[in-house]
């Protein structure tokens, strides 16, 4: 008897990221005129007070060209903990909903293409890039804030939480979930953290998640919080979410969507987002 067997070859198709990687070269600017951070959360002082650390680049993506400016407090002392602005306006100004400024660590979605910087020269002279193409990137957009984000799907998070148990976001019972990047060395943070927590007090269909990179204060705080450590600025969580200032919220739906995402430290903002997910 003859045993014939048909092998199908079906092809497979594999989802994965893209990379390019690419430099950009910077120039000295000399004319802090030609930009404008005054007046915004991350930095209190005018550009002029940079005025020997700004470097400008220029940014292209998909046929535009941004303004790609690179600056810190120490001369000629550039690293990826230096601070970037993009320009996405291309107003000369900084604009705190539609502009990126954070440190240079953190990544940064444009127009569907995620940039995250690999390498700076320090001297300032320019900096290299990767960019991603492909289905995960971060869960933010330049220009996109709460409510008007693309409801992205929260990445999973596994870690270990301070007093040593197993977490997955994926595995959260309750309803609606209140992710909190901060820092617990702040009291402010802590203050108006701890106002939210007990507004929902005898709501049981939210969690509080709190993630810090100073876990052994959080164990000294008995609030009833899921506490997670994080391992410095380039903790993965950190990378996932583009969380780079503190603090930052997300506070999610039911399906673990992201409703809203919130930099404001004032305890009122974040009720009020919540209030309106869980109505």
């Amino acid at each position: 008897m003859r045993v014939i067997i048909l092998i199908l070859l079906i092809p497979i198709t594999l989802f994965f990221q893209t990379q390019t990687k690419f430099t950009i070269d910077l120039i000295h600017l000399q004319d802090t005129s030609v930009v404008v951070i005054e007046n915004n959360p991350f930095m209190p002082y005018p550009t002029s007070t940079y005025k020997n650390s700004i470097r400008i680049g220029v940014l292209r993506n998909v046929g535009i060209e941004y303004k790609l400016v690179v600056f810190q407090l120490e001369k000629e002392n550039y690293s990826k903990y230096s601070f970037l602005w993009l320009d996405k306006l291309n107003n000369n100004k900084f604009d705190y909903v539609e502009d990126h400024l954070d440190q240079m660590y953190v990544p940064f979605t444009l127009n569907g293409a995620t940039y995250r910087i690999t390498s700076i020269d320090t001297l300032g002279k320019n900096i290299e890039l990767l960019k991603y193409e492909g289905k995960e990137f971060p869960p933010i957009e330049i220009g996109q804030i709460a409510p008007d984000i693309s409801k992205k799907t929260a990445p999973d998070i596994s870690k270990k939480t301070v007093d040593d148990k197993r977490f997955e976001l994926t595995e959260v019972k309750e309803k609606y979930k209140v992710l909190y990047f901060w820092g617990c060395m702040y009291p402010l943070h802590f203050r108006e953290f701890n106002t939210v927590q007990q507004h929902f007090i005898n709501n049981k269909d939210i969690r509080f998640i709190c993630l810090s990179t100073n876990d052994e204060y959080l164990k000294t705080k008995p609030i009833n919080w899921i506490h997670i450590g994080l391992e410095g600025f380039e903790d993965p969580m950190r990378i996932k979410y583009q969380v780079g200032s503190l603090p930052q919220m997300f506070v999610l739906d039911a399906k673990n969507t992201i409703r809203y995402i919130l930099k404001e430290v004032q305890s009122k903002y974040l009720i009020e987002a919540i209030e309106k997910v869980i109505q």
